[in-house]
Parts: structure tokens; C-alpha cells; sequence
């Protein structure tokens, strides 16, 4: 029986890839695949500094002090700027290339995976969308299903009138079902006469009334001429 029990999770993507493992709908994360450095000459920059060493060694005096090379200090100090500042600037240059080429490489994976994203969201836009109509039609069909049967209480065109019903005096032979002959028709009864207009009669003529001349019962100042028949008398 095995006692391996498995490590916690301690990177962001160690964790987010035991966080999607757990559900089976979700594909997992798939490791990001860096891509791989490339490493500088060591051989070379090796044999260079071998080179120089072996030559200092063989020198009795140091270039600098004048003094017996004795210790590796000035033997260091001697291969520093010509050889070693060198080498290291061009690893440094090198290592900050590399840098730049690896997050330029993962850039461009992010936008295509966003771009993926975006594809997909508008799918799953689409998907919604199609899915809410599919509802609404199967909630339509379903509620006019629902609903108890109407008549209409127009009669239908299609069908034939009912016969009209007859007197129960008719008789067989009066419906004429035994013969061929039509039926006659009842001769249309004749409509009354209009009675006569009376004569217009002339309206009346407005009676004319002659004005009466008004009489004076109170006695007139004696300056007041009085007219009869168009002649004026002063008064006395």
C-alpha cells in the first residue's frame, strides 16, 4: 500500500491547475512550455582565462606592482580588465537578450490565448441567445397548449344553411317532392296606392293698421302753433 501523499500546491499555477483538475467539465492547464535559454561559450571564455593565467604565471613580476606575482590577487587583478569585465558585460548583454526573446514569446502566447477568449465568449453569447429564444417558443407552444378550446360562434362558411322550417299544414304534394315540376312562386301583392296630396292653400295677407294721429289733452304753451289740415292757426 503506498503512504505518498501529494504536496500541496505552492505556485499560483499549481494552484490554479489543482483548482481546474477537480472539475471534470474544464480541461486542465496545460504546463507553459519556456523557451530554452541558450547559453554562452563557457568553453571559450574557460580557454581564454586558462590562457591568461598561464601567462601571468610564467611572468616573474606583475605588470601593475612591479613586484613578484606571488598571489592569485595580482593575477586577478591583472586578467580583470582585459579579460574578465569583458566576458562578464557580454554575458550580462546576453542574459538581458534572453530576457527580452522570453517575455516577448509569452506575450504573444497571452494575446492569442485572449484572442481564443473573445472567440469563444462571442460562442457562448451566441449560444445564450439561441438557447433564451428556444424557451420563449417552447413557453409560447406550451401556454397555448394550455389553454381550453374555443369555439367560434360565427357558422362556418363551408357549410351548408339549415333548410328553413315549413308551416305544418304543407303537405307531400305541396312540398313537390314527388315531382319534378318547380314550385310556384306566390304572385307579389301589389303595393296600396299613394293617397292624394291636398292642394296648397294661399297663406293670409298681414292685416295694415293706419297710424292715428295722437291727440293733446294737456293745454300747449301759447307760443305753440297748432297745424290742422296743414294750416298752421297761432293760438288765442
Amino acid at each position: 500500500m503506498s503512504t505518498h501523499q501529494p504536496t500541496a500546491p505552492r505556485t499560483l499555477l499549481d494552484k490554479l491547475r489543482a483548482y481546474f483538475t477537480r472539475r471534470p467539465h474544464i480541461p486542465p492547464i496545460a504546463p507553459v512550455e519556456v523557451p530554452a535559454l541558450s547559453t554562452p561559450d563557457f568553453t571559450a571564455a574557460a580557454a581564454e582565462i586558462t590562457a591568461a593565467v598561464t601567462e601571468l604565471a610564467t611572468r616573474r613580476t606583475s605588470p601593475l606592482t612591479g613586484r613578484d606575482n606571488l598571489s592569485i590577487d595580482g593575477a586577478h587583478t591583472a586578467m580583470f580588465d582585459p579579460i574578465i569585465e569583458p566576458i562578464t558585460r557580454a554575458w550580462l548583454h546576453h542574459a538581458h537578450r534572453e530576457h527580452d526573446r522570453i517575455v516577448a514569446t509569452l506575450t504573444d502566447r497571452k494575446i492569442q490565448a485572449l484572442c481564443a477568449i473573445n472567440a469563444l465568449k462571442d460562442t457562448v453569447h451566441d449560444a445564450r441567445v439561441d438557447l433564451a429564444r428556444a424557451r420563449t417558443a417552447d413557453d409560447t407552444l406550451a401556454h397555448h397548449l394550455a389553454l381550453p378550446p374555443t369555439t367560434d360562434p360565427r357558422p362556418d362558411p363551408h357549410t351548408d344553411p339549415l333548410p328553413l322550417p315549413r308551416p305544418a299544414t304543407d303537405t307531400i304534394a305541396d312540398l313537390h317532392l314527388l315531382t319534378n315540376t318547380p314550385t310556384p312562386t306566390p304572385a307579389p301583392t301589389p303595393a296600396p296606392a299613394p293617397a292624394p296630396m291636398p292642394a296648397p292653400t294661399a297663406a293670409p295677407m298681414p292685416e295694415t293698421k293706419t297710424p292715428t294721429p295722437p291727440t293733446h289733452t294737456t293745454p300747449l304753451p301759447p307760443t305753440t302753433t297748432l297745424i290742422h289740415n296743414g294750416t298752421p292757426h297761432p293760438t288765442p
